[in-house]
């Protein structure tokens, strides 16, 4: 009688763990729906604000410039420094890409887990420093004023 009341006991602990590991699978499952949307939500919410800062300080930038010309001269002012930043940007993923090639290609060669990070970091800083020195070269438009 007692073995029988204890094979039953264990058949009941069985099922109340396989019911627990069911509800927290669900739980994580639930909060791996979640995150793309929660993602999402925030992506938007960030675009619209630089949107919305963005035009107010056209506005604010047109109320203080008063005419036409100023404006013009203003907005092509910003508009050679947004190049010169995406060309930086530019330079340092291409260096940051050539970082995360030869560091796989170093570990599939030389088998050492830390070239992969070491050559990143490296090649990224690489990517800085040539970004840099590049963008501080006069454009002709430059050399011409």
């Amino acid at each position: 009688m007692s073995q029988c009341n204890l094979l039953r006991n264990l058949l009941v602990l069985t099922i109340k763990n396989k019911t627990k590991r069911k509800k927290n699978v669900m739980q994580t499952d639930q909060i791996a729906v979640l995150i793309p949307i929660i993602f999402l939500l925030v992506l938007g919410l960030v675009l619209a604000l630089v949107f919305y800062f963005d035009f107010r300080s056209k506005q604010m930038l047109i109320q203080k410039a008063g005419s036409l010309e100023e404006y013009k001269a203003i907005m092509e002012a910003n508009r050679n420094k947004n190049s010169k930043g995406l060309f930086k940007a530019g330079i340092v993923l291409i260096f940051f890409g050539f970082g995360i090639g030869f560091g796989i290609m170093a570990d599939e060669v030389l088998k050492q887990e830390f070239l992969v990070p070491l050559l990143i970091f490296v090649f990224t800083g690489a990517g800085f420093v040539a970004a840099h020195k590049l963008s501080e070269k006069k454009t002709p438009t430059e050399e011409i004023k």
